[in-house]
């Protein structure tokens, strides 16, 4: 768990420091937030077990993690 922890911080970074649109890094932003919080919180309780924070915490992690594939995808198609 802290090692995928650790790769989801790492690629919200990444993906931070990588794009130039505003929706992006504001999403990068807020999930770097989100992320630290959630760590922070799970030390002392069972965060990852409720439903409530996780389902919306794996839909922006992986909105997130798509943009930049997002954004090459939309290069490639245009005249």
């Amino acid at each position: 768990l802290l090692f995928l922890m650790w790769k989801i911080f790492d690629a919200v970074v990444r993906t931070y420091r990588t794009r130039d649109a505003p929706f992006a890094k504001g999403l990068a932003l807020g999930m770097i937030a989100g992320c630290a919080a959630m760590y922070v919180h799970a030390v002392g309780a069972n965060t990852f077990i409720i439903v409530r924070i996780m389902e919306p915490f794996w839909l922006l992690v992986g909105v997130t993690l798509r943009l930049p594939a997002l954004r090459t995808a939309g290069d490639a198609g245009g005249a």
